[in-house]
């Protein structure tokens, strides 16, 4: 899922980076976004953290419905976009790649935020059908 993901904002972000040194730098940048991804989803499962996991799973979902909202992925874009040029410059290669690093995380953050909004309401909702009964 996470592939699709990053197949997805890989297309939005084609227009704006039409050199090919800057598409292998997003490439890349994908490649390390799902390989941390992937070590962390290995190490929940070998540290027995199923609850950890499944909320990464359920974040992972998340973050695949905002290509239906393609506002959240732009806005996460152009702050990314904003935010590593100011920091620092613009560089070939090294820009691109962590553009879409940055990317990645505020977009895991706000999966990871609207996860755990979720998780408490559903936690919420169970305890009034429990005081109820």
């Amino acid at each position: 899922m996470v592939w699709l993901n990053a197949a997805f904002s890989f297309f939005l972000a084609l227009e704006h980076y039409p050199q090919a040194i800057d598409r292998v730098a997003i490439v890349c940048g994908i490649f390390t976004f799902v390989f941390l991804y992937a070590k962390i989803d290995n190490y929940l499962l070998y540290a027995e953290k199923f609850q950890l996991r499944k909320a990464l799973l359920i974040g992972v979902c998340i973050k695949s419905l905002f290509q239906f909202f393609p506002g959240v992925e732009l806005a996460a874009g152009m702050a990314s976009t904003a935010f590593v040029p100011w920091i620092m410059g613009n560089i070939r290669f090294v820009s691109a790649y962590f553009i879409t690093l940055t990317d990645g995380v505020l977009l895991s953050v706000i999966a990871a935020l609207l996860t755990g909004l979720i998780n408490f309401v559903m936690t919420q909702l169970l305890n009034l059908r429990i005081k109820r009964a």
